[in-house]
């Protein structure tokens, strides 16, 4: 486990800021410090009372077949989107009161054209995941092991006891701006750490190529290092200041989380959302290289060829090796399906605003709530609605395709069909989703 490598390493960096932790034979990061709690992993996995828990049986009892010809409105929406844009693969999930009424996957999963996408085929789905994040974050603070105030970095000499991500400075690139240790966990959930969108593309090779010689690494960095860029960094307002739509942030919260813990992001995905939701093994972190991935995963349709996050003098298809997920981590590095995507924001709906906001990671979308993501070859959208009429219940649905056509902000008229990728497929799947959940309310 990357927090329980090199403990020993940072324990004397808050005792007297000992230059620990910088020998470039250690490849991972110090651990949590002694004030942060440590469990064995038979306490861990331990379901937690506050987590929400739901029995798949009972999400699905009222699901529908894919290619029911009662949902057929719903197919012939996906694929003709899907036709226009000449996305190879989709995945769709409608829920309604919390039941899972509707999925199915459309397309191939492979280049070649061959291998078919069902309900079961897992998707990057990019900044969709943030609100999963801050689930996660939002049980771990309910649970005690951290708070919403407590800052974010260990800064030496004297870090404060509940600093919550025990990594020194890269001697090369010392904090420079003392407002950082202002930042804390709040900040970061809200968007509102500092650094406005100056860290944007730290998980590109643009970035990865500034990070290598202030570094001095070799490869794809590491999330660690990651963080040790960002601690050396020029914050552009105060923390709690200003919001400006921050990467860099839900990234580091998931240090902040495996940092509490001593365990890796994807077993403490599985504990705190996915086995309560009867959802195990559906949302992982997507590996950078088609080797390294689930087999769940499509292909991802972006044939743009940069440099490799590993070695600069290669080149590579941009979803395959030219973004480092690695530390796009808890920003948006996910692999899942619709519905555990749909399932997870279900059972947590404090997580969505007011109308008119965008607290709590949530886009403010007209009279609806959701969230989209992109990243290089994919791009979802997930929509929470009432019913205007309220006697509807809740609805929600997840879409998401292998093809970062759908986040562009260009429009293109068709015969008796205008599509806005970023707002066409909302509205139509939209109204064919309230239109269901009248029928079923009516029945």
């Amino acid at each position: 486990m990357r927090w329980l490598v090199a403990l020993v390493l940072f324990v004397p960096v808050l005792a007297g800021c000992v230059d620990a932790g910088t020998d470039r034979d250690v490849e991972e990061a110090p651990a949590a410090n002694s004030n942060m709690w440590q469990r064995g992993l038979a306490d861990f996995y331990a379901t937690p009372q506050h987590v929400r828990t739901a029995n798949a049986t009972d999400r699905r009892a009222d699901l529908a077949a894919p290619d029911d010809p009662t949902f057929q409105e719903f197919d012939e929406s996906m694929r003709r989107f899907m036709d226009l844009y000449e996305i190879p693969a989709g995945q769709l999930a409608v829920m309604h009161n919390d039941q899972l009424i509707y999925t199915a996957g459309y397309g191939y999963a492979n280049r070649d054209g061959t291998g078919s996408v069902d309900e079961q085929t897992m998707f990057r789905f990019a900044s969709t995941i943030k609100p999963i994040t801050h689930a996660l974050i939002m049980l771990q603070i309910e649970e005690g092991l951290y708070g919403w105030t407590d800052p974010v970095f260990c800064i030496p000499p004297a870090a404060a006891p509940d600093c919550r991500i025990p990594i020194q400075p890269h001697p090369e690139r010392p904090i420079i701006d003392e407002r950082l240790g202002d930042v804390t966990v709040r900040h970061l959930v809200d968007h509102t750490g500092g650094w406005g969108s100056s860290m944007t593309f730290l998980n590109h090779p643009r970035g990865i190529a500034e990070m290598r010689p202030v570094l001095d690494i070799e490869g794809a960095p590491k999330m660690w290092q990651v963080a040790q860029y960002v601690m050396g960094a020029e914050l552009l307002d105060s923390p709690g200041t200003e919001r400006a739509y921050c990467n860099v942030c839900y990234s580091l919260l998931g240090l902040v989380a495996e940092a509490a813990t001593g365990v890796e992001m994807d077993a403490l995905m599985d504990a705190y959302l996915l086995r309560p939701l009867e959802l195990s093994g559906d949302l992982e972190l997507s590996k950078n290289l088609p080797e390294d991935r689930n087999p769940r995963e499509p292909f991802y349709n972006d044939d743009d060829m940069v440099p490799s996050v590993y070695d600069p003098n290669e080149t590579v298809r941009e979803p395959d090796g030219g973004a480092n997920f690695d530390t796009i981590f808890t920003a948006g590095g996910f692999a899942g399906t619709t519905e555990a995507i749909a399932a997870i924001y279900g059972a947590y709906p404090e997580l969505i605003p007011s109308r008119g906001t965008i607290g709590g990671l949530w886009q403010a979308s007209h009279e609806r709530r959701g969230h989209t993501g992109s990243v290089t070859g994919a791009s979802s959208l997930s929509v929470w609605a009432d019913d205007k009429n309220g006697d509807s219940g809740t609805l929600q649905y997840v879409v998401v395709f292998n093809d970062i056509g759908p986040a562009s902000d260009d429009c293109y008229v068709a015969p008796g069909f205008r599509l806005c990728p970023r707002t066409a497929i909302e509205e139509e799947l939209m109204a064919l989703s309230v239109l269901k959940a009248q029928e079923r309310t009516a029945r």
